[in-house]
């Protein structure tokens, strides 16, 4: 037993020595023999026996670390590496947040310690996910990090305030005739209809970097039961993505706001 222990150690550290660099498979698929000629289709399945044989060896130096902190809810950013547009940094140094974490924890690119231990994926599981940070937002979070997407939470910014209108001058004659016509214009008039939801603040915002125009950037919402026709509107200025979350494939929306006017 200790022989094949050691032998199998051996075959480790070899192939952590001599990795496979690059797949020598053929790029066109072949479903079917060519004139009968089996061939080139053994010659691609033994080329990938072969690779999918080969032990993957993991380097660990090549993983980012961090400490967990329950209190803070936060991941303490020990050692980074090759990790880019995540977490955030002030003066008592980098954080991650927990859903930035537990998926870079499944992608083997992050090591979690938590009272000098390692934490591994399950316990990450049963650590992170709660009331606050629940299963379903992190699934969206981690839908779109697998699409390349560059996520954050979102941060609520104060909007400017509205600049008062100009008063009109209500002494002299003229202007009270025009304020009384607008005012029977306004009473007689369509009226828009009025969103009777309160409005929703999004989940994450999020910037797909393949879009080269400035309309990159997206407010995500979740939604884990049957979208209301009625739902509020966030930021106008900024597409709202609605993530639906009551399957596993989790389909996302894009919805325009539309003001119909009430004509009865």
């Amino acid at each position: 037993m200790d022989q094949n222990i050691n032998d199998y150690a051996k075959s480790l550290i070899e192939a952590h020595q001599k990795p496979i660099v690059r797949l020598n498979i053929g790029g066109v698929k072949r479903f079917l023999p060519q004139n009968d000629n089996n061939e080139p289709i053994n010659n691609n399945l033994e080329v990938l026996k072969r690779t999918l044989s080969f032990p993957r060896v993991d380097r660990r130096n090549l993983r980012s670390q961090g400490l967990y902190l329950p209190q803070e809810r936060l991941i303490l950013i020990k050692k980074l590496h090759n990790i880019q547009n995540v977490g955030f940094r002030n003066k008592s140094g980098m954080y991650f947040n927990l859903e930035e974490a537990l998926y870079f924890l499944e992608t083997n690119r992050l090591e979690v310690f938590w009272n000098n231990t390692p934490i591994s994926i399950q316990q990450a599981y049963y650590l992170f996910i709660d009331d606050l940070l629940t299963l379903d937002k992190y699934k969206v979070y981690k839908k779109f990090m697998t699409h390349s997407f560059q996520v954050a939470r979102f941060k609520e910014h104060e909007e400017p305030p509205l600049k008062k209108p100009k008063l009109i001058d209500q002494n002299e004659e003229k202007n009270e005739k025009m304020i009384e016509i607008f005012r029977q214009l306004k009473e007689k008039a369509p009226k828009q209809v009025e969103n009777v939801n309160v409005q929703q603040i999004p989940v994450y915002s999020c910037i797909n970097p393949r879009q080269t125009d400035l309309d990159n950037k997206y407010n995500v919402h979740i939604v884990n039961q049957e979208m209301d026709p009625k739902i509020g509107f966030y930021a106008e200025n900024v597409p709202n993505l609605f993530a639906i979350t009551t399957n596993d494939d989790i389909p996302l929306y894009r919805i325009s706001k539309v003001s119909l006017p009430c004509l009865f």
